[in-house]
Parts: C-alpha cells; sequence; structure tokens
C-alpha cells in the first residue's frame, strides 16, 4: 500500500464547549417579624397577617435552597471544565495507531490472535460447507475440480507424447501397460 492508499485517523478538533451561564443575583431573605397572636375569631382559621407570616417564612426557606442549587451548579460547571480539559488531553496525547500495533503485536506473541483467526475462520468454513453441501453445489465443485485435474494430467500426458507411445505398446503387444507417472505426483 502506498502512502497516498494508506489509511490514517484525523484527529477531531478539542472540545470547546463553554456555555453561557447567567449571573446568580443572590437572594436575600425577607426582613419580616411576625408575631404570633390568638385568633380574632375563636376557630382553628388563620388571619390574613398569620398567613402572610407563613408564605414569607416558606419564600425565605426557598430562598436557600435556591443558593444551595446555585453553588451546586457552580460546583457541576468546574467540574464539567475539568472533565472537559482531561478529555482534550487525553486525546490530544493518544496514539491510537501505536495502540491498536501494540495490543495486536501481544496478541500475536500469546497466540490469543491466532486462536480467534482459526475459531472465526474454521466457522465460517465449515458454514460455508455445510450450505453447499445442502444445495447440491459441493458436489459440483468436487466433480469440476476432478475433471479439470483428469483433464490435465491427460493433456500433460498428450504434450509430452506419453500417450502415443503407450497406445503404441498396447497395439504391439497386445498388452495393457501400468501408468507412470512422469510429473512425480
Amino acid at each position: 500500500m502506498s502512502n497516498k492508499e494508506s489509511k490514517t485517523i484525523n484527529p477531531n478538533p478539542p472540545a470547546d464547549f463553554q456555555p453561557e451561564r447567567q449571573p446568580f443575583t443572590p437572594l436575600r431573605p425577607f426582613r419580616f417579624w411576625c408575631q404570633k397572636v390568638l385568633p380574632l375569631v375563636y376557630d382553628d382559621s388563620l388571619s390574613y397577617y398569620e398567613l402572610l407570616c407563613k408564605v414569607v417564612d416558606y419564600l425565605n426557606k426557598t430562598m436557600e435552597d435556591v443558593d444551595n442549587f446555585n453553588t451546586d451548579m457552580t460546583s457541576l460547571y468546574d467540574t464539567y471544565e475539568q472533565l472537559q480539559e482531561y478529555v482534550n488531553n487525553y486525546f490530544s496525547s493518544l496514539d491510537v495507531q501505536t495502540e491498536i500495533n501494540n495490543k495486536l503485536d501481544e496478541m500475536s506473541s500469546n497466540g490469543t490472535l491466532l486462536s480467534i483467526i482459526s475459531e472465526t475462520v474454521v466457522n465460517e468454513v465449515d458454514s460455508h460447507i455445510d450450505k453447499m453441501a445442502t444445495d447440491g453445489s459441493l458436489l459440483e465443485v468436487i466433480d469440476d475440480t476432478v475433471i479439470n485435474t483428469t483433464e490435465n494430467k491427460v493433456n500433460d500426458l498428450a504434450e509430452d507424447g506419453t500417450i502415443t507411445r503407450l497406445l503404441n505398446q498396447i497395439v504391439a503387444d497386445n498388452t495393457y501397460p501400468t501408468f507412470v507417472d512422469s510429473t512425480g505426483d
């Protein structure tokens, strides 16, 4: 394979995803003082003032949760930036082809590669032979191979004059000679 045809891995540019963060405006609790009083009416209902006190208390607790959420989001954002920097550095310094070559060399030396390849090849050949045996094409291949081999042998014997010599011997002696393979096959 020439250098023009060789395949290489073209690295992507480093990840640079910087979401725009909106500034957080800190929330201050409501400064509101509620005095617990006896209800003006003698039932379980709350006065408007007491209801307002409970809403203010709930809002103050919600603002504390939002502030905690902002702290968590800032921490998450910082962690994301660290992860992005790590990934960029990892992939910029990674030579994939060298790693692949090292792994293949290791697998070749300890025999793992041979066992994977041979198992796959044997399974594929067995599957192909079974398929050919089922549809009858295996016999055709064997017949064609035998016919071609026989034709080649006869042509070889005819070209070197062996057939003519044998036929002359049969006619002259009225005997049937044994065939001796002149090619050593």
